[in-house]
């Protein structure tokens, strides 16, 4: 049983990112559990929430461009009160909806032109001609039912789906379906979190502690998330850094966040890093509000950028 607690989810996506590099997977596939609910048990455990809570987590980081999702499989729930379980399936005549119906084979042997039920060539040759019986192309086999009530042959009986949960009787056409999803880590994502731990295997050999993610608390109260904080306990230096990746240049709404959260965390200054960098009117904006900005085109160049930042001695 899960005890939910509300949990921000940009520390959802840190966790569930842990859980990619852990584990050493590529992608979080569902599961069906005993009591046909599905679930994503690798991330339960790791937010500490229902299967229902996790997956709306899960697609709202797809939303986010975080994660990628894939279609697993497409499931028939019944329309009524959509359980999974397993649907009866039972089939009926298309003439008359008896239950009643039973399943012929013929087999016609080409050569001779014989055709007969199955069973007639039980001693393993044909009645007529005796040749030797086998599943060959001198033989060809059909299928057919049959109404034992009405007596009417078809190719294909009706196929009714029964729900175990609520009794609702439902033909291929009533049935609703679900789609489920397995999950993946985006290549920004990816990009992203290793150069987070590029960095914190940085700054930890020029003895920092860092913290990724860590949570600064504003004078307004509020708490505001960061990608990385690396501070010396005995030292006023501190690094503040958040990390954006995309397939094209960020844009100026990083910038206004990053400066209207400055104000609440004055004297702290945080640092924008940024692959493959900003658009131009976003490092017009960054340079008319003084922000600290790493441009980027790849991790190397940002790791770089990063030393020569703190070796000059950036703003705190």
């Amino acid at each position: 049983m899960y005890v939910v607690v509300a949990i921000d989810v940009y520390e959802a996506e840190q966790r569930i990112i842990d859980v990619f590099m852990n584990q050493s997977i590529s992608e979080i596939k569902p599961v069906l559990d005993k009591v046909q609910v599905i679930r994503y048990p690798l991330v339960e455990d790791a937010l500490g929430l229902p299967s229902i809570e996790v997956v709306n987590i899960l697609n709202q980081l797809c939303e986010l461009g975080s994660f990628q999702r894939k279609l697993y499989i497409r499931v028939a729930v019944c329309p009524k009160c959509s359980i999974i379980d397993p649907l009866l399936i039972s089939i009926s005549c298309p003439n008359c909806s008896s239950i009643n119906v039973f399943r012929k084979v013929f087999v016609k042997h080409v050569k001779c032109g014989y055709e007969g039920l199955e069973e007639s060539f039980s001693e393993g040759s044909c009645p007529k001609c005796g040749f030797k019986y086998s599943r060959s192309r001198e033989f060809i086999r059909r299928t057919v039912f049959e109404c034992s009530d009405c007596g009417k042959q078809f190719k294909t009986p009706s196929v009714v789906y029964t729900c175990k949960n609520c009794f609702t009787s439902s033909s291929i056409s009533s049935l609703s379906f679900m789609d489920v999803y397995s999950y993946s880590i985006s290549r920004q994502s990816f990009l992203k979190i290793t150069l987070i731990y590029r960095i914190k295997d940085f700054l930890n050999s020029l003895g920092y502690e860092v913290k990724a993610p860590s949570y600064v608390e504003g004078v307004s109260g509020l708490k505001h998330r960061f990608d990385i904080y690396g501070f010396k306990q005995n030292n006023s230096s501190k690094l503040l850094a958040n990390v954006y990746v995309s397939d094209k240049p960020i844009g100026e709404q990083v910038i206004m966040n990053v400066f209207a959260v400055g104000f609440d965390i004055y004297p702290l200054q945080s640092t924008i890093i940024a692959i493959p960098g900003l658009s131009e009117s976003a490092r017009q904006f960054s340079i008319t509000l003084k922000a600290n900005v790493i441009e980027a085109l790849n991790i190397e160049q940002a790791l770089e950028k990063l030393k020569n930042f703190i070796n000059q001695g950036f703003k705190q």
